[in-house]
């Protein structure tokens, strides 16, 4: 478990089953994906803050005929600083 500075991009997505949000956490170490459910309370935006990772693994899925690999990052807790709009 590591404590990192980064910056949390969310994004609303229209899936099938309901709207839910998706991260991509920007980091000194790299950039991941995070999908943890309490993603959900948040506006779509970018957030600075400080990111508890517990756990980095690698995650695939298909979507579209096609098979995705992505490496995710699974947070312990994060303390958010200040929010911009997506660009």
């Amino acid at each position: 478990m590591i404590t990192i500075p980064g910056q949390l991009a969310i994004k609303t997505i229209h899936g099938r089953n309901g709207d839910f949000n998706v991260g991509r956490l920007a980091t000194s170490i790299g950039e991941f994906v995070v999908k943890n459910a309490e993603l959900d309370q948040y506006c779509e935006g970018k957030y600075d803050g400080d990111f508890v990772i517990v756990e980095i693994r690698p995650a695939t899925y298909n979507a579209n005929g096609r098979m995705v690999i992505e490496i995710r990052a699974h947070l312990g807790g994060m303390t958010l600083s200040n929010i911009d709009a997506l660009t």
